[in-house]
C-alpha cells in the first residue's frame, strides 16, 4: 500500500495539479466521467481543447463537446447520402434521359408536321 500511495503522490506531482485552476480540475473530472464505450473520441477532443485553451471553463468545454456530438450526428444522418461519384452518375443519367425525351418529342413533332 505504501508503494501505491507513493505512486499516487508521484502521479499527482507529475500532473501538476497544484498549478491547475479550479476550472481546469473540474474539466478534468468531467472528462474522467466520460468513461463509457464509444466516448474515446469525445475524451480525446476534450483533452485537446483543454491543452490548446487552458482557460476553458467547464461550461465552454461542454458546449464544444455538444457541438462535436451534433456535428457527428448530422454527419451520420447525411452519411446515408450517396458519394459525389454516385451523385454525378445519377445527374448524368437524368441529363441523358432528358435529352433523349427531348429528341423523341422533336421526332414526334416532325412526324406530325410531315403528315
Amino acid at each position: 500500500m505504501v508503494e501505491e500511495a507513493q505512486g499516487m503522490n508521484k502521479a499527482y506531482a507529475d500532473a501538476k495539479f497544484n498549478e491547475m485552476s479550479l476550472e481546469q480540475v473540474q474539466c478534468l473530472m468531467w472528462i474522467k466521467g466520460l468513461r463509457t464505450n464509444g466516448t474515446v473520441h469525445i475524451r480525446a477532443r476534450a483533452m485537446q481543447i483543454m491543452e490548446t485553451r487552458p482557460t476553458t471553463t467547464l461550461i465552454q468545454l461542454e458546449h464544444e463537446i455538444m457541438k462535436l456530438l451534433e456535428f457527428r450526428e448530422d454527419a451520420k444522418n447525411i452519411g446515408g447520402c450517396r458519394t459525389s461519384k454516385e451523385v454525378f452518375a445519377v445527374r448524368k443519367m437524368r441529363t441523358e434521359k432528358a435529352k433523349e425525351q427531348k429528341r423523341s418529342s422533336q421526332r414526334h413533332l416532325l412526324k406530325r408536321e410531315a403528315t
